[in-house]
């Protein structure tokens, strides 16, 4: 249950002024904090989140039981909560967030341990409650395994926000035009008048003994990428095989956070030497006004 901190939503609930209702409408998950009382039973904790959040008693046994199955709690469902191991804990706490489907669920780094059984399960609940229109908030070092319930993906850098849209736009702006398509070729050929005579837009990236990178910048779907180089390997015996590929979004993740890290550590070198500089000659320097100007300058940058 959330402790601290508000959330604007369609609701006339708040944390300060009704807590249990507000509770009932956005439930959090944390890998290292577990909410619930440590001397309660794991089966007791489950019933006692399904009550507070308004699930009828007829369905409570029902609704624990499920949640338990799913994710492997069966055999420590009489444990007390201190004795659970952490990789436990953290299907506990993913457990106690999502019961009685709240309309808003905050999930930190909840697949972390565990096995992919009980991967496949948190994804299939998750999924299951984005389509019936609650909001999901995951946060996770990894982006490949929640790409399957996510529709929107943020960036973050240093706390700060670097940037955030639907996962096809966050492709398209930080990746090259079109597709890569790798050739494998049987013989040296003129692979350029091959290509020409498929695609409108294409360069040629990089060329060995047997294997060319070609950038195709025509707009096409899947679908006609694959049916144009169909066409092209049929057509020419000299090609052997082909590859086709997009960037990754791990890979553009990673391009935003060590772009970010550099812009920080540029920051860093020219702002300390300033300070430095007027230490050196006497000047009265408010520190705590330099700092604030450093952490204004820092966001904007990466803002940016």
């Amino acid at each position: 249950m959330p402790t601290c901190g508000s959330i604007t939503a369609m609701s006339k609930w708040s944390l300060t002024t009704d807590p249990h209702m507000y509770s009932r409408n956005v439930a959090f998950s944390c890998f290292e904090y577990c909410p619930m009382p440590p001397w309660m039973t794991v089966y007791d904790s489950l019933w006692m989140m399904a009550v507070l959040r308004g699930v009828p008693q007829n369905f409570v046994h029902e609704e624990v039981s499920n949640l338990l199955d799913a994710l492997e709690l069966d055999d420590t469902a009489n444990v007390n909560v201190f004795r659970l191991h952490q990789n436990e804990r953290t299907r506990l706490n993913f457990a106690v967030a999502v019961i009685g489907a709240p309309p808003i669920v905050i999930l930190d780094e909840f697949t972390a341990y565990q096995q992919y059984a009980v991967d496949r399960a948190m994804f299939y609940i998750l999924y299951t409650l984005r389509k019936q229109g609650h909001a999901l908030l995951l946060t996770s070092a990894s982006i490949e395994n929640h790409m399957a319930v996510t529709n929107r993906l943020g960036i973050m850098l240093n706390g700060q926000l670097v940037d955030v849209d639907h996962i096809d736009n966050l492709v398209a702006r930080y990746s090259s035009e079109g597709y890569t398509v790798v050739v494998h070729l049987k013989d040296d050929v003129d692979i350029e008048a091959i290509f020409s005579q498929y695609f409108k837009r294409f360069d040629i990236n990089d060329v060995s003994d047997v294997l060319v990178n070609l950038q195709v910048k025509d707009s096409l779907t899947y679908a006609d990428i694959f049916s144009q180089m169909e066409k092209v390997l049929q057509e020419n015996q000299t090609i052997y095989s082909y590859v086709i590929t997009v960037t990754a979004m791990d890979y553009i993740y990673n391009e935003i956070i060590d772009k970010g890290t550099k812009i920080q550590i540029a920051q860093d070198e020219y702002f300390w030497p300033c300070l430095k500089f007027l230490a050196k000659k006497k000047r009265k320097v408010d520190i705590q006004k330099i700092m604030e100007l450093e952490k204004f300058s820092k966001s904007t940058i990466l803002l940016l």
